[in-house]
């Protein structure tokens, strides 16, 4: 479940919580008490978001679209998701995953173009911040389309750095188990 709105009547949300089938619940501003229904946070996070880029903005060499299989294979398990995504998420026209390996430094993110927006997810990096790079490179994919997204810890630092505005808090609940 992920919520909508800030302002959910808690009986609903709690209605919905109960509900056994939903282990996770994204509470999208933070705003719901979901103790009572027997459910911990996971983890906090802040919204973040970037204006588009201009298409003359440099980019690191070294950044490709994942389009094999052999970099599909490199890059869910840079990623810790080898048993979570598949290579279908290729084929899809408003989904790019994108990788870097280049002078030490590995990378990589999903893109995912919806609603007049970009949505960056399942930042994975080693070496040097790859977070200079995402506006950009996803501008040239989707020109003109805003970027968003969620971090936290040391990715929310990166990209606070690299000109990333924060936007506001969300939470992600996980039932007790």
């Amino acid at each position: 479940m992920i919520t909508l709105a800030s302002h959910i009547d808690p009986s609903a949300a709690q209605l919905h919580a109960e509900d056994r089938k939903r282990t996770f619940i994204k509470d999208s501003f933070a705003s719901l008490d979901l103790f009572s229904c027997g459910y911990e946070i996971l983890f906090d996070a802040s919204w973040i978001y970037h204006p588009a880029a201009s298409k003359s903005a440099p980019i690191a060499a070294g950044w490709r679209v994942v389009s094999s299989a052999a970099d599909f294979e490199l890059w869910v398990e840079a990623a810790g998701l080898a048993s979570v995504l598949h290579p279908e998420a290729m084929e899809r026209q408003e989904v790019k995953l994108f990788m870097h390996d280049e002078d030490g430094t590995s990378a990589g993110f999903i893109a995912t173009c919806a609603a007049d927006v970009v949505g960056i997810s399942n930042v994975w990096e080693t070496g040097r911040s790859a977070w200079p790079d995402f506006a950009p490179i996803v501008s040239r994919a989707y020109p003109g389309v805003d970027l968003v997204g969620y971090e936290r810890d040391g990715n929310l630092r990166a990209a606070r750095q690299s000109g990333w505005q924060e936007l506001g808090p969300l939470r992600v609940w996980k039932r007790k188990t």
